[in-house]
């Protein structure tokens, strides 16, 4: 299974392109909330993530969540012994 470090390392690798996704949505919308954004993805035992889905976007901005799913679906651990589920909140803000 993944430990908390590494799960963390894997989305700060891909931290530049989710944070364009989130400027891009501020340019979108300057009045944009800070808030948080939930996803949740599986991460297959070739490390590679199969599936993303958005559980909790607090600021409204439907394009922003498919942009972040974007990143999460390249996120890539490497091999690992078994499937893992990961619930990753992400905290948005200026």
């Amino acid at each position: 299974a993944l430990s908390k470090s590494d799960i963390e390392r894997g989305v700060m690798a891909k931290s530049d392109r989710l944070s364009a996704c989130y400027e891009a949505a501020v340019d979108r919308n300057p009045e944009l909330p800070t808030g948080t954004m939930v996803m949740r993805y599986t991460v297959e035992t070739d490390g590679k993530v199969s599936q993303a889905q958005v559980l909790q976007n607090d600021l409204g901005d439907a394009e922003l969540g498919r942009c972040m799913r974007g990143v999460f679906l390249t996120l890539d651990y490497g091999p690992i012994d078994e499937q893992t589920v990961v619930k990753y909140p992400l905290e948005l803000a200026p």
